[in-house]
């Protein structure tokens, strides 16, 4: 009787082991096969965070001691330009970073000043038009647009500008739009990245303004009725806003702003901006394909 009982006990055992063994395999080949159709194999995940680590080192390594905002303003007379060859290093690593994560769902608008700085555009556009690639609506209208404008909310004034209220009024104007906070993110597949800064003078004036993040890595802005640039306000190439040289008010007399609050980034879906995000990029002087291979074309930004 205790024999026939222990024979039993032994065939459940296997019976559950060999149950579990099962159900393991088969989520784990569930899992593999759903991997596999997303474009995610474990070799391209491990890709991704060894690409994602070196373009946080590389970044770091260039911001560090360099474009940090507050050693700017002490040592703007021997503050450098960040060696081409590491800004050329960024480039290549974001490029290779959206590649493997992407494919060819990469919609990250492309840094085209000649499209950008004709005349009208740098008339009637502003920073904000910019960031959010509206430049035929910012041309054929009165005034430049404003956040919170396509939504009809209250226009902004001394009462309500705050970054509480430039936030909301951006996430309404553009749904999908997500607000990340002050850590840098990379953007995903179908989207880009903003980052809003504000300024309030101690004359009581305020202002607010935003770059974006083009397909090389870098970044551009539109600073008020100038052209489209990809350098901050010490002539230097803008590695991250937020520790770009941002003060636009460097003497008393100059009457520009000071935009010393930073805000935050945005990731912004590529959805209704996807039209002018490929009319842009259509105009680059390179492919996608030639812009990850040719480091002419990203040594070009530097004189534009």
């Amino acid at each position: 009787m205790n024999t026939d009982i222990l024979y039993i006990i032994v065939v459940l055992i296997l019976l559950v082991g060999l149950i579990l063994w099962y159900v393991s395999t088969y989520h784990n080949h569930n899992q593999k096969q759903h991997d596999k159709h997303n474009g995610h194999s474990v070799d391209s995940i491990r890709r991704q965070e060894h690409l994602n680590k070196k373009y946080n080192t590389i970044h770091d390594e260039l911001t560090d001691g360099q474009h940090r905002r507050e050693t700017l303003l002490s040592e703007k007379a021997t503050d450098r330009q960040p060696p081409i060859h590491k800004m050329i290093q960024l480039s290549h690593v974001y490029q290779q970073t959206m590649d493997e994560k992407c494919g060819d769902r990469d919609f990250q608008p492309d840094f085209n000043p000649s499209r950008m700085n004709d005349r009208d555009y740098i008339k009637y556009s502003n920073c904000f038009a910019f960031a959010f690639m509206d430049r035929t609506k910012s041309i054929n209208r009165k005034g430049k647009p404003q956040p919170g404008e396509r939504s009809g909310l209250p226009p902004l004034s001394k009462h309500n500008f705050n970054s509480k209220t430039l936030i909301e009024y951006t996430l309404t104007d553009y749904p999908g739009t997500k607000y990340i906070g002050n850590m840098y993110e990379l953007p995903d597949c179908d989207s880009y990245i903003v980052a809003l800064v504000i300024a309030k003078m101690p004359d009581g004036r305020f202002d607010y303004h935003w770059y974006r993040q083009d397909s090389n890595g870098w970044w551009s802005h539109k600073p008020g009725s100038s052209p489209v640039t990809n350098r901050d306000a010490s002539g230097k190439l803008i590695v991250d806003p937020k520790l770009a040289d941002r003060d636009y008010n460097q003497s008393p007399n100059d009457g520009g702003f000071d935009y010393d609050e930073f805000v935050g980034y945005f990731k912004v879906p590529v959805g209704m901006m996807w039209e002018e995000i490929r009319a842009n990029n259509e105009t680059t002087r390179h492919s996608f394909i030639e812009r990850h291979v040719d480091t002419t074309y990203v040594a070009s930004s530097f004189v534009n």
